[in-house]
């Protein structure tokens, strides 16, 4: 644990088999802070790494501070650590800030949020340095305008590596080069504290003796639940509803009598399935417009008898709509779209 204002700098606790803390474990103080010690404040944040290096970084906000931000110290030998094995960003403005810390699986990197100088959040940025001697590695690209204001970042076992910017209720995840980049695909952005979906409005019903019909006016990949109700206080849900368009018709068994009330509410998300429109033949190649969520992965199978189906396309894209073309000399081909995994 760091400890930021009590003066201890980092706090080790013993866990029992059964994930508790003796009540007997007062901790022990693995790295001193204050005079005396490299680390010469006091700790924001601490990680460990896989060879039980521990990883410290110091919230020195004000332009040009003199003190260390980013220290690597050696494993807890019984002692208190007072000399780290590297230390790096003394009066670095684009290091100022340091909020949060973590080192990846295979102790190779470690990341650092930074929230930058003080009151403006200049130079707030996500970080990555070499473990092994705090050399700088890259700044985390971000696709929104400042201010920023990093709070945390953390590693998932695979490499990828996560962000949180407060301002913006922000989450962002990085993958790394290599195999993994090209297996896993990344969210570029979440809003966190985004706008909820505006209540949905059904149209006129009209009744063709055995069904009602009506309109439902909401958002494109929204959950609606329909519901009904002879007295408007007990309201019974008689269906559920999710499409890639906002609006869509509802039909449902007529009830019986005349005073009947229908409503819809906003309901648990769960994604839709795609939808294939606008179907051309160009030569050999298929054309279609797949309507679906941005981020979500689709598979396009095709058949010859609408029984056997192959996977012949595997769409991914941050656009809810996108143009289709596949290749097959067949003269007649059918084509549809699930979710994908």
């Amino acid at each position: 644990m760091a400890d930021e204002r009590g003066g201890m700098g980092i706090r080790r606790w013993d866990i029992t088999p059964s994930g508790s803390v003796a009540s007997n474990d007062f901790g022990v103080t693995v790295i001193q802070s204050g005079g005396g010690s490299d680390l010469n404040q006091f700790p924001d944040d601490v990680a460990v790494d896989s060879s039980n290096r521990i990883y410290v970084i110091q919230r020195r906000a004000a332009s040009g501070d003199s003190s260390m931000r980013l220290f690597r110290f050696p494993p807890y030998a019984g002692t208190p650590e007072l000399v780290a094995d590297w230390k790096v960003g003394a009066g670095d403005d684009a290091m100022a800030g340091a909020y949060g810390v973590s080192v990846d699986p295979t102790a190779t990197y470690v990341a650092v949020a930074f929230r930058g100088v003080f009151p403006d959040f200049a130079n707030s940025a996500a970080r990555i340095f070499y473990a092994s001697n705090g050399l700088p590695v890259a700044t985390l690209e971000t696709e929104t305008p400042p201010p920023y204001d990093f709070w945390d970042v953390a590693w998932d076992n695979a490499g990828n590596v996560y962000s949180v910017a407060s301002l913006q209720g922000i989450w962002r995840s990085y993958s790394p080069p290599g195999s993994n980049m090209a297996t896993t695909v990344a969210v570029p952005q979440i809003v966190v504290n985004g706008t909820p979906p505006a209540p949905p409005r059904l149209g006129p019903p009209t009744y063709d003796g055995n069904y009602v019909h009506f309109m439902l006016y909401g958002e494109p990949n929204v959950t609606y639940i329909i519901q009904f109700s002879t007295d408007l206080f007990t309201w019974t849900s008689v269906a559920t509803n999710t499409s890639v368009f906002g609006t869509r018709e509802i039909i449902l068994p007529a009830p019986p009598g005349n005073n009947n009330f229908f409503r819809a509410i906003i309901g648990s998300y769960a994604p839709a399935q795609p939808v294939l429109t606008s179907p051309v033949r160009n030569g050999a190649n298929f054309q279609f417009t797949l309507v679906g969520e941005p981020y979500l992965t689709y598979i396009i199978h095709a058949s010859a008898d609408l029984l056997n189906w192959t996977p012949v396309w595997t769409n991914t894209s941050p656009n809810a709509t996108n143009s289709i073309s596949i290749t097959s000399p067949a003269d007649i081909q059918f084509f549809r779209a699930k979710l994908g995994p």
